[in-house]
Order: structure tokens, then sequence, then C-alpha cells
């Protein structure tokens, strides 16, 4: 794929909107500091609709003259659309535990017993949404800032979190990736 390296830009960035809660929303920002750090400067966020501990059906059911989501799709102004169900961590969050920096037991992902993401689990989260969006890897690129005060939050953890997603994107089939179309640039 053209333009698949760190070190070149994607010609052309995305106009993204989300609709989440308190663990999806944030995702926005993240995608715009990953779409700087690889070049792409026209990366926007169209808009975020958040309400706490919301399924998707309340984003769509917004009264039409307060709902921006709609309006913007409407218009032909999203690329893409980031939406977030309801759904509690799984086992599958244990496996992480004790193989990443600084996260030695599956709380330590979570800033509190609800289960709200720690910024180690947000940079995994964003890792995902940047890689399926663009279709590239971000492998290799600098630790963010958002991984500063974290337990690990070096450029071991960073680059294990890329990976970790990079690895995720491309071995799942609905992810849109099995063509072999995308390729890593670690």
């Amino acid at each position: 794929m053209e333009n698949d390296t760190p070190d070149r830009p994607l010609a052309g960035g995305k106009r993204v909107f989300t609709c989440g809660h308190s663990f999806h929303f944030w995702v926005a920002d993240l995608l715009v500091d990953l779409g700087n750090g690889v070049g792409i400067q026209d990366h926007r966020t169209i808009g975020t609709s958040a309400i706490g501990g919301s399924r998707v059906i309340q984003h769509w059911d917004v009264p039409e003259e307060q709902n921006e989501a709609k309006k913007a799709l409407q218009e032909g102004n999203v690329d893409v659309l980031t939406l977030s169900c309801m759904t509690r961590p799984d086992e599958g969050i244990r496996k992480f535990a004790g193989t990443v920096p600084g996260v030695e037991k599956q709380s330590d992902l979570f800033t509190d017993a609800w289960g709200h993401p720690s910024s180690t689990l947000r940079m995994l989260s964003a890792y995902c949404h940047f890689f399926v969006i663009y279709r590239r890897s971000a492998v290799g690129l600098p630790s963010p800032g958002a991984l500063s005060g974290e337990p690990g939050g070096d450029d071991a953890l960073n680059r294990i979190l890329q990976q970790l997603a990079w690895d995720a994107v491309t071995q799942h089939p609905l992810s849109g990736d099995c063509d072999g179309t995308v390729q890593s640039s670690g």
C-alpha cells in the first residue's frame, strides 16, 4: 500500500465523528494526535456526542434539532463514524496483565471499578482505531504524551501497544485487512 511508513504522510486525512460514553468518546482527541504524528495534518474531528453510560441508540435518539451527529452525516461531512456500545471487560483483559510494562493485574488497566480505561488502554484502543481508519501501521512512532504519566509509560510500553493493536487489526477478519493490502511499517 502506498505511504505505509511512519515517515511518509498519507494523502488526506479523515473527517471523524465520535459517539460514545466515557469508555470511548476520548478516542477522538487521540486520533488527532496520532494523525499529526504520522504527518496527517488534515485529520479532523467533526464532532463528539458524549452521553454517560449510553447505548448507541441514545445518540441516534437525540432530538433532531440537537443531534449534531445526524446533521453531520446527512450533510455528508463525515468519513468515519465511531460508535461504542456498553459492555463490561471480559477475560481477555487478564491476558494483558503481566505482559505489559506497568500492568501486573487486570485492575491496572482501569481507573475505577466501573472499568473506565487507563491511558494505557486508551492508547491501545486509539491505535486500533487509527490502524483501521487509515489502513496503515503507526508501529515505531514515538511515545505519545498520553502515556507519560503511566507506570512503564515509555518507548517499550508504546511499542508493545502499537504491536498489539497492529496484530489485532491485521489478524481479525472484521477489520477489513485480511486481503493483505495493509503492511506493517515496524
